[in-house]
């Protein structure tokens, strides 16, 4: 998707998915999203993974309610803060059984 942000223009999209990691292509540059690092997307359906959103600070996956910010990406830290993966599996469950998903 193609956004304008203070006149510059970002783009995201999915280029390729796997079962283990998807390649996203952020303003020409490729993104190897490794889902070992980021679980969430193992739970999404595909048509969440491939609705990515472009803005100056990364990337958002709006119907997963994901957001990474590349820098986070080009510098991990040695040390994940990750949210709980069985909390946000409990918040996707009740805001899909909202939507009647």
């Amino acid at each position: 998707m193609d956004v304008s942000e203070n006149g510059t223009n970002v783009s995201a999209k999915v280029v390729e998915l796997s079962r283990d990691f998807m390649l996203v292509d952020y303003c020409g540059r490729i993104y190897r999203i490794d889902f070992d690092r980021y679980p969430y997307f193992r739970c999404c359906f595909l048509s969440e993974l491939y609705n990515v959103q472009a803005s100056a600070a990364g990337l958002h996956w709006p119907d997963a309610d994901i957001d990474l910010e590349v820098e986070y990406i080009d510098n991990p830290p040695s040390e994940t803060s990750e949210v709980d993966l069985d909390w946000w599996k409990a918040q996707r469950k009740r805001i899909l059984s909202r939507l009647g998903k």
